[in-house]
């Protein structure tokens, strides 16, 4: 069975779309719910701050009567009630679902293992895609979900804040769009390094695990005490953790310099400069609406906020999308099964192994060479060797999970690569 796999590379925002396409199959309602909540909260939130706070500065400049003051402020505590009452709602229904979202994705990648030329899980670097995939199933899909809803909802309440500012001066607004810019390009930046640390870390971080539990699971102690295994593993784990400690040391130093460079552009461009031109035109132009520009301060907070919040929800998009493009390329990775072979009518007879030789790809010699033997069926046969003599491969050989290097494998008269793999896999009780 040979494999084809495309080599694509996917963009942060075809992978989001990929996965909300997946939690969509998964759960409907637990997507639109979860898009719902955070934008009526972002949006009750603008009106709270921007609108609420203008109310309360006009009616203190007005008189405005306290118990028409008092309805509006009951309304609008009532309201916020409404809201935490469907975040509640909410976080039951999340909770819930969350192990059927998680069996849908998780079960794709089964599945799509459950077809994959058993060959390929001795390649490493399939491997590490594999176990990538498996953790990103369970990690990612509703939490690139939860992410994404608050991106939009703080967009939506930027740019509809944004619009009230501009009612009363445009030109506060200018200041925000190098922040964002700057935010944008650096954000990127360091999810793209935070992405690189990750999955350049996955082999060794395997390695750390293994050996470990080696050392701490009861199975293994007989094993460490008969052979003299233990200090070649605490070598490997030794060079293993150095690895991971200076490539975390030199990746998030970096990383961290792009933060620091976005964090001073943002507070700068959101904060300290917009507040100080607010402080100027309140002070040096005359007639000017008070009220007003008085909520355009708390507007400002507001808007940069939610900025700042859009900007961290990018660079965990950005991120996460970096991330799913493993579970993505995992996906689409289409094995070409055996359509000619035929299936197994009835129970399968003696075994003939004809001059067999199998040889690992990569490796300079054969594993096993120039096999002959005959199987009865009915027979019980033992397989003895030292450990690396082919056993089990001959056995897997046998099997059809290895294709043979020279000679043939013949059941019941017939080359086994003529029968239907899974039809000829269920004659078969094996435990390695």
């Amino acid at each position: 069975m040979n494999n084809k796999e495309k080599q694509e590379t996917y963009s942060p925002v075809g992978n989001i779309v990929f996965l909300l396409r997946e939690l969509w199959e998964a759960d409907k309602v637990l997507v639109i719910y979860t898009m719902f909540k955070a934008l009526t909260e972002s949006i009750y939130y603008v009106f709270s701050y921007v609108w609420l706070t203008k109310y309360i500065y006009r009616c203190i400049e007005l008189r405005t009567p306290f118990n028409e003051f008092t309805r509006v402020i009951v309304i609008i505590c009532l309201v916020h009630v409404l809201i935490h009452i469907s975040s509640a709602g909410h976080q039951y229904y999340y909770k819930t679902r969350t192990p059927i979202v998680y069996k849908h994705i998780y079960g794709k990648v089964i599945a799509t293992s459950l077809r994959m030329d058993y060959k390929k899980f001795e390649e490493p670097s399939f491997y590490d895609k594999f176990t990538r995939a498996l953790n990103e199933s369970v990690t990612r899909g509703l939490e690139t979900l939860v992410t994404f809803s608050w991106f939009v909802s703080c967009l939506v309440a930027a740019i509809w804040a944004s619009v009230l500012v501009i009612q009363v001066d445009p030109m506060i607004l200018l200041f925000v769009i190098p922040s964002v810019a700057g935010s944008l390009y650096f954000g990127s930046k360091a999810g793209a390094v935070y992405y690189q640390l990750d999955y350049s870390n996955t082999r060794d971080g395997r390695i750390v695990s293994y050996v470990k539990r080696i050392f701490y699971e009861k199975k293994y102690a007989s094993e460490l005490r008969l052979f003299r295994i233990a200090n070649p593993l605490l070598k490997q784990h030794e060079e293993s953790y150095e690895r991971l400690y200076q490539r975390n040391k030199k990746l998030r130093t970096k990383a961290c310099a792009y933060e620091l460079i976005r964090w001073f552009i943002f507070n700068t461009m959101c904060y300290v400069l917009p507040f100080a031109y607010v402080a100027w035109v309140c002070l040096h132009k005359p007639g000017v609406d008070v009220a007003a520009y008085l909520a355009m301060v708390v507007t400002l907070e507001f808007v940069a906020g939610n900025i700042a919040e859009m900007v961290e929800k990018q660079v965990m998009l950005n991120k996460g999308g970096l991330f799913i493009s493993n579970l993505r390329e995992f996906l689409s990775i289409q094995p070409e099964e055996n359509e000619t072979g035929h299936p197994v009518e009835s129970s399968l007879d003696d075994i003939d192994i004809s001059h067999v030789s199998f040889r690992y790809e990569g490796a300079e010699k054969d594993t096993l060479k120039d096999i002959n033997l005959h199987i009865k069926k009915g027979s019980r046969i033992a397989l003895v060797g030292y450990n690396g003599a082919g056993k089990t491969t001959l056995v897997k050989l046998i099997m059809g999970l290895y294709r043979v290097t020279e000679g043939e494998i013949t059941i019941s008269g017939e080359n086994i690569n003529h029968y239907e793999p899974k039809s000829f896999h269920r004659h078969f009780g094996t435990v390695f």
